[in-house]
């Protein structure tokens, strides 16, 4: 709401929503200069924490009578009287009794009268039931009404109605949460303003206050004062009500002397503490310094009653009002006309701050006086003759006596809202003339200057509007005739409006934020050249002083205020000069100007005070115990990236091309594509962050359909629109013409939201019949058959406007049309006649609705012809009269050129008025808004004769003072031109149009209000795509439509893709870090996957969490060789948590290098391309020139020369510029057969898709000598275009055109330099790591009779070894953090290794299996194991209670001789014994079964993309084990790769043969060995290479292991709460987990890896094995009782999980000692095992836990599991590279 509004002010618009501080209007007070009015809950609030701080004693009080008296009532002892009674206690009497009680009997002995005990304070009862404890007076001289109330209170005493006749009295104050009345004196107490001493102590706040005035103005520059309730004039108006005690007059005399005497102890104790403080006060007693400075004097309460229809009223919203004055003399107390605060915002805010109007004009005045002074200029001109011929000179300077902005005595309304305050006026007008020597000529020149401006102050904001006029006008007579060859008219007429945001921080500082719009409203140039003396070039001289005035206005106009909001705010900052109520301070907020201009802000206290007052008084009254909050550790973290240029794989469904399609978009810019497809009308989505495929189909006529018309009917056209203007939120309306039984029937549905898209899924349709009445209220009959052309919406800020144009004579062979405009403002819509200005034939016409400048409503252009006469005409939807026919403009083009195509751009600026765009005969015209009456004639802006001939459709859309105009030309090109708003009409201000995309048919465009960036999606005949233009790199991007797919179970689709892998680690322990969030920001606009959601990036950043690895996945497709780059950071709302400097990560870096290489012709010709089967082609077509291929290494040696000199810029990019259209390359290059001073410079994006337009174009890339800078040159159909290559993403997009020079498509290019997967070498490294999985499951079941009696041997033999153990060896110092942060060199390709894992947990919940997961003869119950398991429980829980605290929380800050050690002291022989019967019990339950673990490994599962990959590289179908095994090849041999330059396994190898023929485990393990190795020989060195090629093989697979069960075991949690998922799809989940488990263990059965396996096995290595195999069979036995509701199966299989993960901890440390390896591998092995044993120990406890204790406990096992696989890559790694 504005300020000084006349009529009602709807309370919401004035502060957001609250309309306190409103009315305040000071200048009616003479003295008051600031008011700060606090309310009288919050005084109450003050109170209530004094009573609740006051430190009181109970006060206690017995009276008797004296003996031997006339009833006098002396007081006595407490104790003397109970001793003297017997032992009766006054306060223990039964209320009521009587002489036949004995306490009775004895205390009247004694002559007993009364006793009361108390203590000050609050009573103990719910605050709502409590008395104000202040009501403040009507009038400032009051006195405040004081409630003295008690926290406890007891009276009692006897009444006497003979000798022999008492009755007991013994009261109670309620308390409780049923207490509803309290206990209460009523005192008059005066509010009192002392002055006090600077040295008495004071509160904090205070004191600052007092330095601050010391710093700066010195030691005797302030005094200071409080506001207090003296309790000194404390007087009785009213005693509590106590039935029984008040109403009973036997005992009135004893209640009014205990009243008397309490009352009185109570306030003494009061003025102990000290009297209650409201406030207090340091004010000025210098004057303020600088003169700007408000710095008040004296100050003076009063009160502020509330007022209901003007009458006073006692209110919590009453007001203690604090009034301020400058002066030295205190302000008066005349009582306020308003209200402070109202009603209802009470508990919203404490009170209101209130700055007299007077101040702030006062303050604009000397703010606005610098920069109006540089406004301000005189002109000059001189007219003189040489005989025969004249000259002319201008002058534009300062000016000597310049105006300044003047403060208005009493500031006026303005029509938009608001009080004008100020205003400027300045002018200078200079002329001249002259006469030729014959005096037959004479010439006349005017030259003037005018500068208006005004303030204005409204709502929230200050508005400085300044306008700039230079005229000038020329005439002569010649020959006694005179000629006006310049009229005199404004040539520059420029506004500048500065508008200043005001807001105000949570510390009380007001801030301003400036924002700027120029309007431009200079007339044309206008000289015409008459007579003799016209032509003699006086035009030029003219035209400088012209454009030198210009440039000096536009100059100044953009710096006299730059620095104008900063020293807004510095100065209002002045007026922060109190400590309030309590002492403490306010949070300011909902800072605007009063109706009568006061500037007015909302106060609450700061936290910890006054908001806080009342939660402390209910603790007070009711304590609660609070617990005291948890001590988090800071947490800091690494990011570590790596990105590749790889072939990926994708599953989706691509949008098909459409009949009609519209674009519209939701408030983050996403993309909402409107469209009919074959019948029905569609919808679809795009959201990020929510979805896999990003883009949702979604039917919006379907349901309409089928309800409304049962015989069936298809959507033929419709019509959408989006509000333009300011804000982010703008409504979609959407309309339908449904044709149904011959007949067209319009649907309307309206103010959708389009940031809510719920509305999608059902949308809301109403029905608009043809109900139109003719001008007397009679029906028009219904057209027969009623055919609808088209829909057309627009949205202004006045409402919503529909127009329906339908066939007016069908059956004629050129229909023409007839206009109706849908009236929405009734609950059932009108249709009513639009009377079309002229006829058009449907087939040639474009309609478009805008707004005229001066409209009051929307009006439609339209274009077209009749009978071959093309014709265009504006009309508005209706007249002021709606019975009389709105007026009607012809528009004109120059020479009357007919129109191609015309679009409408509304302005932005909310005013509702649209400007209207030609396109005609290869140019740009344009209609301003103020342009579009009657005969009006366009102004051609651009030129373009080809690309702007024929032109087919023409859009246009203003956002952010920028106007874009795109279109599509009869050469189905698509291209764009933009230009500043308000440099229209300069066409040298407009972009250079270059074609951006060929073959089009239909594309619909917007400028994305999210990063601005230029949106269009293209339909090419084969598909529909979105195309983005970034505004930091100026590159395009393109992207098809993806939808999900039809069926998960159909093919996938290979795709070109930077990918890139994001991995967070914690930067002290090195484990990786789940659940982290990051935030990323990139140079691109455009859509990625991420982690497998859909996201649109650009400079703002998108948050994501890391995964159960700690990783982030980025996928974004590519057609090119650009890519996007991203900005990486902790994200900064993780509270307490931090991390590194940002990470910068370049995807496009490897495939750069890659084709620097390819510097010379040798190297090109010597490229090959290798396909997935292994087949190689060269890359290079054979027959290409030598010539030819020079040019080409010369062009990437300039590429390479030009990436080093751009860098890895920082992000995100800056928007760019486009470059001018009529602007020539100003570059200085050497050495060149090119003319470029014809080069026109064009944006580098559009110049490549121009490129990709050209049937023929060649290129060069040159360096400027000027700047330094790189540059593309293009020459295409004989015209030079350069552009500035300036990023590395410009220079990633030339690479394509260097490759172009041959013809070679950009798919050819990405084969090349993408990363190479070498399928087939991966093959056999999967089918080696499956042969031991296999091998090893096999064993086990065969020697499953003998596994029970292995498993007890191998627990029998630790417990006699155990004791001769020799101890931990000394020295061992790795900690687990150190290891992990060991480098690993297999890392830098961790993206295109981790393939397959990362489409593993994007599509594993989409998988299915053939054949149920199931299997007969399942034991039903495990009542044995489960008892065994229940009586091992808490020695097992303990166990692991014990590591957990000893070891797991400290695991990567020990080294490896503690972790040993603590092991040692916690797997006891009890641990085993208590253990043993459970672990034996196993092998029995499962005995019946387990001979189909194999069959199980074998489960043929349909995965999407996997299996479909895994059967294009095969030709079989996908098994569990094969997933895993899969899973693990990839990195296996992409780290091996890495590392040592070849496959680490080969079928023409002997030894990988060997492998794959193996029979035992045993032979698998001694394959790398000839066939008849010497025991105990020295390994040579190819055998130890190939046994740590085995290593990293069973060591990937522990790693893709850890993430399958990791990620499984989240995932089937997750499925297990929802009831949608089947007891079937859990139980799949679960065998995905455990076939995880198995390839993870590879390495624990594979017992050396840098050994051959010897014949006889050690204690410690049998016991490894069995308990491994062991953990496996539980796994595999899990599965079928996954869902088993019973809770006691889950504990006990969490209890043998934990059991044995303990007792494998006993192996893998002993070993490593007993055979006295200290290698470096081996630790890093050692300490990956026991990782991987601490997640496991994990189980009972998460079982036992619950939640969120339970998912803490789970992020632990995932960082040691991760931790766990990769200290296994690492270790044969490690090995491999020399450590």
């Amino acid at each position: 709401m504005g300020c000084c509004q006349t009529g009602p002010q709807p309370a919401g618009n004035a502060v957001g929503g609250s309309a306190s501080g409103f009315a305040s209007n000071l200048s009616d007070f003479k003295d008051i200069d600031a008011v700060v009015a606090v309310t009288q809950a919050s005084v109450n609030a003050t109170m209530m924490m004094y009573l609740s701080k006051a430190q009181l004693h109970e006060i206690l009080k017995c009276y008797a009578y004296k003996p031997h008296s006339k009833g006098e009532i002396v007081e006595v002892d407490y104790k003397t009287l109970v001793d003297q009674a017997g032992g009766s206690d006054p306060f223990s009497l039964t209320d009521g009794a009587d002489q036949t009680d004995k306490n009775v009997v004895n205390l009247a002995k004694v002559g007993f009268v009364g006793a009361f005990k108390a203590k000050g304070g609050l009573p103990r009862m719910p605050l709502a039931n409590l008395p104000p404890i202040v009501t403040l007076g009507n009038h400032s001289d009051s006195p405040v009404s004081f409630n003295l109330t008690s926290s406890e209170f007891q009276i009692c005493g006897l009444t006497y109605a003979g000798f022999d006749q008492a009755v007991a009295i013994n009261k109670i104050q309620p308390s409780g949460s049923s207490a509803k009345t309290a206990w209460y004196y009523n005192f008059l107490v005066d509010l009192t303003l002392n002055t006090i001493n600077p040295n008495a102590p004071v509160p904090n706040d205070v004191r600052e206050r007092m330095k601050q005035f010391i710093h700066e103005f010195g030691p005797n520059s302030f005094s200071m004062r409080k506001l207090f309730l003296d309790l000194e004039t404390a007087s009785l108006v009213a005693n509590p009500v106590i039935k029984g005690v008040t109403d009973n007059t036997d005992f009135g005399p004893a209640w009014a002397m205990m009243s008397k005497i309490f009352t009185g102890a109570y306030f003494s104790q009061l003025r102990q503490t000290g009297n209650p403080i409201f406030g207090y006060s340091v004010t000025s007693k210098v004057d303020p310094t600088p003169s700007s400075t408000v710095a008040f004097q004296s100050l003076a309460y009063s009160t502020a009653p509330y007022l209901v229809g003007g009458r006073e009223t006692h209110s919590p919203a009453s007001c203690l009002a604090y009034n301020l004055s400058t002066r030295a003399t205190p302000p008066g107390t005349q009582p306020f006309t308003w209200n402070w605060v109202e009603a209802n915002d009470v508990s919203q805010i404490s009170g209101v701050l209130s700055v007299r109007r007077s101040f702030i004009a006062s303050y604009l005045t000397q703010q606005a006086a610098s920069p109006s002074r540089w406004l301000c200029f005189d002109t000059s001109c001189t007219t003189h003759h040489d005989g025969e011929t004249f000259y002319i000179s201008t002058g534009f300077h300062y000016a000597a006596h310049p105006a300044r902005f003047a403060a208005l005595h009493t500031p006026t309304p303005v029509r938009d809202g608001g009080m004008k305050t100020h205003t400027l006026s300045f002018a200078h007008k200079a002329g001249d003339e002259s006469e030729n020597s014959s005096h037959t000529v004479s010439i006349f020149m005017d030259f003037n200057y005018q500068l208006d401006g005004d303030i204005v102050i409204r709502g929230t904001q200050i508005i400085i509007t300044v306008t700039a006029k230079v005229a000038m006008g020329f005439h002569h007579h010649e020959l006694g005739v005179h000629y006006t060859d310049l009229p005199l008219r404004d040539y520059y007429y420029k506004t500048k409006i500065v508008t200043l945001d005001l807001a105000v921080s949570d510390d009380g500082k007001l801030t301003a934020t400036q924002h700027m719009t120029v309007h431009n409203n200079s007339a044309s140039w206008d000289f015409h050249a008459k007579g003799i003396e016209g032509l003699s070039g006086l035009e030029g001289y003219l035209k400088k002083g012209l454009s030198d005035a210009q440039g000096g206005v536009d100059r100044f106009l953009k710096a006299a205020f730059d620095a104008f909001a900063d020293n807004l705010a510095d100065n209002f900052n002045q007026y922060h000069q109190w400590v309030f109520p309590g002492a403490d301070t306010f949070v300011m907020s909902h800072v605007f100007f009063s109706h009568s201009c006061d500037l007015v802000t909302q106060l609450r206290y700061a936290t910890p005070s006054m908001n806080g007052l009342v939660d402390e008084a209910k603790q007070m009254i009711s304590p609660v115990m609070q617990p005291t909050p948890p001590v988090v550790e800071e947490v800091t973290y690494d990011i570590a990236a790596s990105a590749e240029l790889m072939t990926n794989y994708i599953q989706s469904d691509i949008l098909q091309p459409q009949k009609k399609f519209q674009a519209l978009q939701t408030d983050a810019g996403l993309g909402l594509l409107f469209m009919i497809g074959t019948e029905d009308f569609n919808v679809v989505v795009e959201e990020s962050g929510k979805t896999m495929h990003g883009w949702t189909l979604r039917n919006l006529s379907e349901k309409l359909i089928k309800q409304s018309f049962p015989k069936g009917g298809t959507v033929s056209t419709f019509g959408v629109s989006q509000a333009a203007g300011k804000g982010t939120s703008r409504e979609i309306h959407v309309a339908m013409c449904v044709e149904a039984e011959g007949t067209s029937n319009l649907y309307l549905s309206l103010h959708n939201s389009d940031v809510d898209l719920s509305w999608t899924k059902d949308i809301p349709w109403l029905h608009a019949p043809f109900n139109a009445v003719d001008s007397s209220g009679k029906p028009v009959p219904v057209p027969q058959p009623l055919s609808i052309a088209n829909i057309m919406l627009s949205q202004a800020s006045d409402g919503e406007h529909i127009v329906v144009d339908i066939l007016r004579n069908q059956e004629a062979a050129q229909p023409l049309l007839e206009r109706y405009w849908i009236d929405v403002s009734k609950s059932q819509p009108l249709w009513k006649k639009h009377q079309m200005a002229a006829d058009f034939e449907a087939s040639t016409y474009q309609s478009t609705l805008g707004r005229a400048k001066g409209d009051f409503v929307d009006g439609i252009y339209t274009m077209g012809q009749v009978n071959r006469v093309a014709q265009l005409v504006y009309a508005p939807l209706y007249g002021f009269d709606p019975l009389v026919p709105p007026p009607v403009s012809r528009l004109r083009l120059p020479e009357d050129l007919v129109p191609d195509a015309i679009a409408a751009a509304r302005h932005s600026n909310g005013d509702d008025d649209s400007d209207l765009y030609v396109a005609s005969h290869g140019g740009l015209y344009y209609f301003a808004a103020g342009n579009q009456g009657n005969d009006a004639v366009a102004t051609k802006v651009v030129s373009e004769p080809s690309l702007l001939a024929g032109v087919k459709k023409l859009f246009a859309a203003e956002e952010k003072g920028v106007v874009t105009v795109w279109g599509l030309n009869g050469s189905n090109q698509v291209f764009y031109l933009t230009c500043k708003t308000d440099e229209v009409t300069d066409s040298d201000a407009w972009s250079v149009p270059l074609p951006i995309l060929t073959s089009v048919d239909a594309v619909s465009p917007y400028v994305d209000r999210k990063f601005l960036a230029n949106t269009f999606f293209a339909h090419t005949g084969t598909s529909l795509r979105k195309y983005i233009k970034t505004p930091g790199t100026g590159l395009w991007t393109s992207k098809s439509i993806t939808l999900p797919p039809t069926s998960y179970k159909q093919d996938s689709r290979s795709i070109q893709s930077f990918t890139t892998e994001l991995k967070v680690t914690n930067q002290t322990t090195g484990m990786t870090a789940a659940n982290v969030a990051v935030e990323v920001t990139s140079t691109t606009v455009t859509s990625v996957s991420i982690n497998h959601l859909y996201y649109q990036v650009g400079p703002q950043p998108v948050t994501v969490q890391t995964d159960q690895d700690g990783t982030i996945t980025i996928v974004e497709l590519t057609n090119s060789l650009v890519a996007t780059r991203f900005h990486v950071a902790i994200a900064t709302n993780m509270l307490g948590l931090g991390g590194p400097k940002p990470l910068q990560v370049n995807p496009m870096d490897a495939a750069f290098k890659r084709n620097s290489a390819l510097n010379s012709k040798d190297k090109l010709r010597g490229a090959k391309v290798t396909d997935m089967h292994g087949t190689q082609k060269p890359w290079i077509p054979p027959d290409t020139p030598d010539d030819t291929l020079d040019q080409i290494a010369k062009l990437n040696k300039n590429l390479d020369e030009a990436s080093k000199d751009v860098g890895n810029s920082a992000l995100p990019l800056a928007p760019r510029r486009l470059a001018h259209t009529r602007s020539t390359a100003k570059l200085k290059v050497s050495g060149i057969d090119l003319d470029l001073s014809s080069a026109r410079m064009v944006d580098i994006g559009d110049l490549f898709n121009a490129l990709g337009c050209a049937f023929k174009a060649t290129i060069k890339f040159v360096k400027d000598e000027i700047s330094g800078a790189w540059h593309i040159l293009a020459i295409i159909e004989g015209k030079i275009y350069a552009a500035l290559m300036d990023t590395l993403e410009a220079i990633g997009g030339a690479i394509q055109w260097v490759y172009n020079q041959i013809k070679m498509a950009i798919e050819w290019v990405i084969l090349f330099l993408e990363f190479l997967f070498g399928w087939q070498d991966i093959l056999v490294t999967h089918r080696v790591i499956k042969k031991f999985i296999s091998l090893t499951a096999s064993e086990f079941i065969d020697d499953l009779a003998s596994a029970r009696a292995a498993t007890k041997k191998a627990l029998d033999d630790f417990r006699k070894n155990i004791a001769e153990f020799t101890g931990v060896k000394p020295g061992l110092r790795m900690t687990g953090a150190e290891a992990l942060k060991t480098p690993d060199p297999s890392a830098k390709q961790s993206a295109p290794g981790h393939l397959g894992k990362h489409h593993f947990k994007g599509n594993v919940t989409r998988a299915s299996a053939p054949k149920k997961v199931d299997l007969e003869g399942v034991p039903s119950a495990l009542q044995s194991l489960v008892k065994l398991c229940e009586s091992a429980e808490e020695s097992v829980e303990g166990a692991a209670q014990r590591l957990r605290t000893q070891v797991l929380e400290e695991f990567s800050h020990l080294d490896l001789t503690t972790v040993m050690e603590r092991i040692a002291g916690i797997i006891s022989i009890a641990l085993v014994d208590g253990a043993e019967g459970m672990i034996l019990e196993l092998f029995t339950a499962c005995e019946t079964f387990v001979g189909q673990l194999m069959g199980m490994l074998d489960h043929t599962i349909d995965i999407p993309v996997i299996s479909w990959l895994y059967k294009l590289l095969t030709g079989e179908d996908l098994s569990l084990l094969d997933l895993a095994c899969l899973i693990a090849a990839i990195p296996t041999t992409v780290y091996y790769k890495a590392l040592m330059g070849h496959a680490p396994f080969s079928t023409s190898d002997a030894c990988t043969e060997r492998m794959l023929n193996a029979k035992t485990v045993r032979d698998w393990n001694n394959a790398p060995y000839d066939q008849q190795p010497l025991e105990g020989a020295l390994l040579s060195h190819d055998p130890a290479k190939r046994k740590a090629a085995q290593a990293l093989a069973l060591g990937a697979g522990a790693m893709a292991g850890s993430v399958i069960r990791l990620f499984c075991t989240a995932v089937r949690r997750d499925m297990q709460k929802d009831d949608t998922f089947s007891d079937g799809e859990i139980k799949l989940m679960e065998s995905f987990r455990w076939v995880g488990s198995m390839v993870a263990s590879a390495p624990a059965l594979n017992v050396n890896m840098f050994d051959k396996v010897p014949d006889a096995k050690e204690w410690y290595v049998g016991m490894s094995k069995v308990l491994t195999a062991w953990g496996k069979v539980l796994g595999f036995v899990q599965i079928f009782y996954v869902t088993n509701k019973n809770e006691m199966i889950g504990k006990a299989f969490a209890t043998l999980s934990t059991t044995g993960s303990l007792l494998k901890l006993i192996p893998h440390v002993v070993t490593p000692i007993e055979e006295n390896d200290w290698s470096a591998h081996i630790v890093l092995k050692t300490l990956g095992k026991v990782s991987n044993d601490c997640g496991g120990i994990l189980s009972l406890p998460q079982q036992l836990t619950p939640s969120p204790g339970k998912e803490e406990l789970f992020s632990y096992e995932c960082m040691f599991r991760v931790s766990y696989g990769a200290l296994m890559i690492l270790y044969p790694c490690t090995w491999l590279a020399g450590a």
